[in-house]
């Protein structure tokens, strides 16, 4: 039997007149012997005939009536598995009817009780008179087929259920480039209907494709396209679609190519996923990175990273300048290569173990403000230190990071400040010492000159009491030297000349520079004055000469110059400030060991100094430079490695005219009349005071301190003609005690005292200076300025 269900009866027509002359036992033959079920019945339904197939499929006999025989016997079902309706029976339908009946599939218990498939056919055949007669019925058995048909069904249904639930899109695609197959994946992603998508090509769908690169991609070049031409299998390919209705995509495909037991081609499957997202986060990493790459580069701070393996994976431009090498020379090394040797605060190696960077990866733990040191070909460079480990998933440093900063600037300016801190210091302690020194000088100097008024001229005595005068003079000027030197003495520029100053100072410069520095002075005899104030031009010379020492630590020679120049246009044109015209030179040249190009660039700059770090504030020659700059000069340097150095002061000359310094002796001793208190806490110094006014014919009266002054003033009414006061005392200061006495009388002249002229400046800045009288004085001068206040006050 074919599929089709054909039956020997189908074959010719029963009144072929070739069947009917076959011999009837030849024709019993063929179909007893047929494999398909074949059974005669008459009008009624009974089995007039079955073969040997029908009898053992069914187990009819001969003579049973179809409802007994087989219905009553027999389950028949129809293909949905539902029970056939008797009147649907193709037997009773053609004996009803005349007419031919089949059923494509029946089901039915067969003999052996499993349900068996058939394929069904039955004709009847008439009387003599044209009556129903009967009918044959013909099965064949299609169980196998039906149960292979119905695995199918369940296959595809399973598969169908698998590709509805798969997110990734999947088309199948015939030999000639029709679609005819799109899961629900595949629809939504591409935002499709199936009626607006199956049976199309993909030149019909009126999308635009484009490559990764933006190029437009042509139909033939769309891997369909070409898998359907060529039949082979194209890679995974991502393109960029434009029009979908659900937009713009990025779609990543695979195309794979059917093919029959033949090996032709007959179609392919297209597997396709939407990675516009992933792309979109790839492409906002790419530009994350891009940005943190471009952030760690300009960034200040160096970078440095590490792997488990100690290697350094990554280094930025910061790392690579402050190391001192190509970052192509950082990255890749071991940690412990010589090369990135870094050291501690003794200068030994710092073993790999112990380094920041190796503490946190191997450790874990973060490591946080340490100071290390590493060596370039520019000298060594201080470096503040944090790391930290980058945690995996697994709860183990995966890598570790460290940054590091450049401090050694920092480092040497905050050295700078605590020497700079510890010269303060020395200052405030020096101008201290000064302050009692001058007191002491004081008494000193007045004690001597009463003890000369009674003693001869020419005696011993006198000339011992000069000695004592004159280093009593000598101990004054080192007073003033030591508050220039700590800054502590107020600016009076008037004329001087520079060649006196270095005279004066040479006692005290050699001492400075020791027996094994010569020192030689040449000027001009006729040299122009300069205004400036002497005691800061002194700081100059001595500032010149203590770097000429530490420039010649194995002796030389210093030579101070101060010569008449007068400045031409060519000669000024180097200073940007400078006018031609008539200056004096101040030249200090040392035979020392010079400078570098490098150096010399610097040497004016605030706290720059070529001295080891402790032994120096670089001070001085900015301090040198503000100096000449108030004065109205300009600087200029000279020098070259192993040939010493020349550094030459332009001051303008004055007209001013050059007052001579006097001498206790030159000072006229006016004699007076009128009372004056005296307060002073200073003992020595109160009494001195109180003898020299009274030898000069004025009334006194004293006290320790502002408010013994007060009780005193109180009680003698309005005789007080003249107030001499220390600024600086315990309780209340000088300036307060005059501005409690001038509320009571208005006018009150005031001469103050001080030991310390810049505290006291900067405590009470509305003293004039011609109410100030610096300590040390003698007898004389105080009678002097005293005078002078007294002659003011009226």
């Amino acid at each position: 039997m074919s599929d089709e269900g054909a039956s020997l009866f189908d074959a010719a027509d029963p009144g072929d007149a070739a069947l009917r002359a076959l011999p009837s036992e030849v024709l019993a033959s063929i179909i007893a012997n047929l494999d398909d079920a074949v059974g005669v019945f008459d009008a009624d339904g009974v089995v007039l005939w079955a073969n040997a197939a029908c009898r053992r499929a069914t187990g009819v006999q001969l003579g049973a009536r179809l409802g007994d025989a087989f219905i009553a016997r027999h389950q028949i079902v129809n293909e949905d598995g539902q029970p056939t309706p008797a009147g649907e029976l193709t037997m009773l339908a053609a004996l009803r009817t005349g007419k031919p009946a089949s059923a494509r599939v029946r089901g039915f218990t067969a003999q052996d009780g499993a349900m068996h498939w058939v394929r069904v056919r039955t004709s009847p055949f008439f009387s003599a008179g044209g009556a129903v007669a009967g009918a044959v019925m013909v099965f064949s058995d299609i169980t196998e087929h039906v149960i292979a048909d119905r695995e199918r069904r369940e296959l595809a249904q399973r598969l169908e259920t698998v590709l509805g639930t798969m997110s990734d899109g999947i088309f199948v695609v015939d030999e000639h480039g029709v679609f005819t197959y799109a899961n629900a994946a595949a629809l939504r992603i591409m935002g499709y209907a199936p009626e607006e998508f199956l049976g199309r090509r993909i030149e019909d769908t009126q999308v635009r494709r484009f490559t990764v690169d933006g190029q437009p991609v042509a139909v033939a070049d769309h891997p369909v396209s070409r898998a359907v031409a060529t039949g082979e299998t194209v890679p995974r390919t991502t393109l960029r679609y434009e029009g979908l209705p659900t937009g713009t995509k990025w779609l990543e495909s695979s195309v794979t190519t059917m093919r029959d037991a033949d090996g032709h081609s007959r179609g392919i499957v297209v597997s396709f996923s939407d990675v516009t997202e992933r792309l979109a986060m790839q492409e906002q990493r790419r530009h994350a990175e891009q940005n943190l790459q471009a952030i760690l580069g300009a960034t200040l701070s160096a970078i440095m990273m590490i792997d488990p393996g100690g290697r350094i994976v990554y280094a930025n431009e910061a790392a690579a300048r402050v190391i001192g090498r190509p970052r192509a020379d950082i990255e890749g090394s071991p940690l412990d290569d010589a090369r990135l040797a870094i050291y501690d605060d003794t200068g030994w190696p710092i073993a790999r173990e112990k380094r920041p960077l190796w503490i946190a990866m191997h450790e874990g733990r973060t490591v946080e403000n340490v100071v290390v040191a590493t060596r370039r070909a520019d000298g060594t460079r201080w470096l503040a230190v944090n790391a930290a480990p980058i945690m995996g998933d697994d709860g183990k440093p995966r890598a570790a990071v460290a940054s590091f900063v450049d401090i050694t600037d920092r480092r040497l300016l905050n050295e700078q400040l605590q020497q700079s801190q510890k010269m303060e210091g020395i200052g405030r302690l020096a101008g201290g010492i000064a302050h009692d020194f001058n007191n002491i000088i004081t008494a000193i100097l007045g004690n001597v000159d009463f003890a000369l008024e009674g003693v001869a001229p020419d005696s011993d005595l006198a000339r011992d009491l000069d000695q004592v005068r004159e280093a009593a003079q000598r101990g004054a000027a080192l007073t003033r030297q030591l508050l220039t030197f700590a800054r502590r003495q107020p600016v009076n520029p008037q004329p001087v000349r520079l060649d006196r100053l270095a005279v004066g100072m040479d006692r005290m410069l050699r001492r400075v520079l020791g027996e094994d520095i010569k020192f030689e002075t040449q000027s001009d005899a006729d040299l122009w004055p300069v205004r400036a104030d002497a005691s800061q031009m002194e700081q100059v010379i001595l500032n010149f000469a203590v770097n000429a020492r530490e420039a010649m630590p194995n002796g030389g020679t210093l030579t101070v110059e101060a010569r008449n120049h007068t400045l031409t246009e060519r000669e000024a044109a180097r200073w940007p400030d400078a006018k031609p015209g008539d200056f004096v030179t101040l030249t200090v040249s040392d035979t020392g060991v010079g400078m570098t190009a490098a150096v010399k660039e610097r040497i004016f700059e605030p706290f720059f100094t070529t001295r080891p770090i402790g032994t120096g504030t670089g001070l001085g020659l900015s301090t040198v430079y503000g100096i000449v700059q108030d004065a109205g000069g300009f600087i200029g340097v000279e020098s070259e490695p192993d040939k010493g150095t020349t550094f030459r002061v332009y001051l303008p000359r004055t007209d001013g005219v050059v007052e001579p310094a006097r001498k206790p002796s030159d000072v006229a001793a006016e004699k007076g009349s009128g009372t004056i208190l005296v307060v002073e806490d200073e003992t020595v110094v109160r009494q001195l005071v109180e003898r020299s006014l009274r030898a000069y014919g004025y009334t006194v009266l004293t006290a320790a301190d502002g408010r013994e002054a007060l009780d005193i003033a109180a009680k003698s009414g309005s005789d007080i003609d003249l107030v001499i006061t220390d600024v600086i005392m315990p309780g209340l200061s000088g300036t307060d005690l005059a501005a409690r006495l001038r509320d009571e009388r208005p006018g009150l002249p005031v001469l103050f005292m001080s030991g310390y002229p810049d505290h006291a400046r900067m405590s009470s800045p509305d003293i004039p200076a011609e109410r100030l009288l610096q300590k040390p004085f003698t007898p004389a001068q105080l009678a002097h300025r005293v005078h002078e206040a007294l002659e003011r006050g009226r």
